[in-house]
């Protein structure tokens, strides 16, 4: 469980912010009042890869379960190599 995780909801047809928030404590977010429509959640935070989805939302409530968010690798700054020529 993770919390401070930002959530966003946009626009599948242009990619408009549609909606912006935080999680809480246990990671928990809402949205509410919106229009019947397609759209892209996205979940984010420092050191773990962004989650992307794409959802249609109809006049019920939509329920996305447990997002999962993988830890980001690290990268590396620069590789040396090093190697010995054999004797001659």
């Amino acid at each position: 469980v993770l919390g401070g995780i930002t959530v966003q909801l946009l626009l599948q047809k242009d990619s408009s912010i549609v909606k912006s928030t935080v999680t809480d404590a246990l990671g928990i977010f809402e949205f509410s009042q919106l229009m019947a429509d397609s759209f892209i959640v996205t979940a984010s935070s420092v050191g773990y890869q962004q989650y992307v989805n794409f959802i249609r939302i109809n006049e019920n409530e939509k329920d996305l379960g447990r997002i999962g968010l993988d830890k980001q690798g690290k990268d590396l700054t620069g590789v040396t190599v090093v190697a010995k020529a054999a004797p001659v």
